[in-house]
């Protein structure tokens, strides 16, 4: 197998940011959410069970409250990281459109290699640890803490090059689920 994939519009590049953080945001969105849940439903709980002489602010109610609090910030923690993220990726986009090389990205059966104007960089497979569909794209993840993957659009090759990946992939790495 080798497969080559030029890239010439870094365009991409911006859109595969998105994507990237989309996925892996996901969990700590949904913890966010679960934490929210919680302390809504400790401070439910305790406006629930209050008697008609009992006043409201006590441990409960400032533990509900401060999950609230502590799931707000983590929202916005989480809402900054993505600004800064994709703030970097318009600045290594505006780096891209100035020069005339694009990307080259080559997969063969024993490594996959990354080539643009600052960098060169061959991998074994064996540093890919997982892979993901995602709607039209193979993801292949290196490090789920720290975005680092190379994203692959079914339509930047051909239908047969990309079942002919996706299957060398599968058969190398478990999915991401």
């Amino acid at each position: 197998m080798e497969i080559i994939i030029t890239r010439h519009n870094a365009d991409e590049l911006l859109e595969q940011n998105v994507i990237r953080w989309k996925l892996f945001a996901k969990k700590s969105l949904q913890l966010i959410l679960l934490y929210a849940f919680f302390g809504a439903v400790i401070l439910g709980a305790n406006w629930m069970s209050l008697k008609q002489s009992d006043s409201f602010w006590g441990f409960e109610s400032s533990f509900g409250i401060g999950i609230l609090l502590l799931s707000l910030f983590y929202f916005i923690h989480t809402y900054k990281n993505k600004i800064k993220f994709l703030a970097r990726t318009k600045e290594i986009v505006s780096k891209y459109k100035n020069e005339n090389s694009g990307i080259e990205i080559k997969f063969n059966d024993t490594i996959v290699s990354w080539k643009d104007f600052e960098l060169f960089s061959e991998m074994s497979w064996t540093v890919f640890s997982q892979y993901k569909i995602y709607k039209n794209y193979l993801i292949l993840i290196r490090d789920k803490q720290s975005l680092d993957s190379i994203i692959i659009n079914r339509n930047e090759i051909s239908e047969v090059q990309f079942t002919e990946l996706f299957v060398f992939v599968k058969g190398k790495m478990p999915e991401w689920k």
